[in-house]
């Protein structure tokens, strides 16, 4: 019941100061356009749907064959991570990362390249049922695509792989009978929504990359500075997120928690420019009178849930999101992404974008992004079907 004194102090939200009268107006962006094969990207979605649709056929256990590339393996994995140059010295070993799903609990490795760290599939394939075998793998910024792999970087974990089970993977035939699988009336309309496939996720990466450039481009167009205790608020609600929603144990929470100064120092810059880019696009939508009506943002919002739940119940338990919101907090979450979609879509009609031709490939038939457009495209949605379809609008 005693009284008490404070100082309170209120800011109002940022708003840009842009560098001319002009604004976003009159932005000037060169995009490089990557060569599209229409064919040997679908022949690439149409192998991912067959390899949906494969029967397993469990190899004899006689010893007579080993695992090898295609087929499909059950394992159990344990190991540990060891930093550069210290392959000797187990007292300095770590965990290995909770992302890569390995608690030496039995799994199915598909022996495909290009499924797992780079290493993983290369070093099972040759294996026997029943035989262990230890498999290093180096990590590389291709698998740095969360803070926890990017602390992996140039790390070694040392892998002890043991096979239980072999099996042969056989892929449908692509005929008519594939076709109405998929509930489609035949292979003619599979071959065709397959191009359409192909070509919309293409355009989605084109979107993506023009709106990077974008955002890039409005970054310096304009003039301003957050607070402080602003960015520090959104390092500390972006590691919640990311990393404190999958841990349940009270010593995996605390350990979690030992990792924030990491996490800020590595993170803090990159989700500064993306908060501030957040204010931009909020004063282009507000310059713009851009607006969502109602029933656009519940059938979105209804659409957003169907593949929410449909991810959700594809998880194992353990890796089930502990942090859920109420359906008020996540379409409004959907009501920002499409505004900022919207934005970006305004600020390109007034902008001068320049697109050139990428020279083909020299390894790929068909245009596979680098390691920073990949860092790109997964920031800004590609590779998830519900956030590529909100980037076309």
């Amino acid at each position: 019941g005693q009284p008490f004194a404070c100082d309170l102090e209120l800011s109002r939200a940022p708003r840009p100061a842009w560098t001319t009268a002009a604004a976003y107006r009159g932005l000037r962006i060169d995009i490089e356009r990557p060569p599209f094969d229409r064919q040997a990207k679908s022949e690439q979605v149409t192998q991912l749907l067959r390899e949906n649709f494969a029967e397993k056929r469990r190899l004899p256990v006689d010893g007579k064959r080993a695992a090898r590339k295609g087929d499909m393996v059950v394992v159990s994995i344990e190991g540990y991570v060891l930093p550069p140059d210290t392959l000797t010295s187990r007292t300095l070993a770590e965990p290995l990362p909770r992302e890569m799903g390995i608690d030496g609990q039995r799994m199915e490795v598909v022996l495909q390249a290009g499924r797992y760290a780079a290493g993983l599939v290369e070093g099972i394939i040759g294996i026997y049922e029943g035989e262990s075998k230890e498999v290093e793998l180096k990590f590389t910024h291709r698998e740095a695509d969360s803070f926890e792999m990017a602390r992996m970087i140039d790390k070694v974990a040392i892998l002890n792989v043991t096979c239980h089970e072999i099996y042969e993977v056989l892929l449908p035939p692509l005929d008519e009978n594939f076709a109405k699988r998929l509930g489609l009336p035949g292979l003619r309309q599979l071959v065709e929504q397959v191009q359409m496939a192909a070509a919309r996720e293409y355009e989605h990466t084109m979107l993506a990359k023009r709106n990077a450039l974008l955002g890039e481009a409005l970054l310096k167009a304009s003039d301003f500075e957050l607070p402080t205790a602003l960015v520090d608020q959104e390092v500390r609600k972006v590691f919640e997120q990311q990393l404190l929603s999958k841990y349940r144990t009270p010593q995996e929470l605390e350990r979690a928690e030992q990792e924030f100064p990491l996490f800020d120092k590595a993170e803090r810059d990159d989700i500064a420019k993306e908060l501030k880019l957040r204010y931009i696009l909020a004063d282009v939508v507000d310059k713009e009178g851009i607006t969502i009506p109602d029933d656009e943002l519940d059938r979105q919002y209804q659409l957003y849930k169907q593949y929410a739940q449909s991810q959700e119940a594809s998880r194992p338990d353990d890796f089930k999101t502990s942090m859920s919101l109420d359906d008020t907090m996540q379409k409004q979450n959907l009501k920002l992404t499409m505004l900022q979609n919207m934005a970006f879509d305004a600020v390109a009609k007034v902008s001068s974008i320049v697109v050139t031709d990428a020279p083909p490939p020299k390894k790929h038939s068909f245009y596979k992004p680098n390691e920073e457009e990949q860092y790109q495209l997964r920031r800004a949605g590609v590779g998830n079907p519900y956030a590529s379809a909100l980037l076309s609008g």
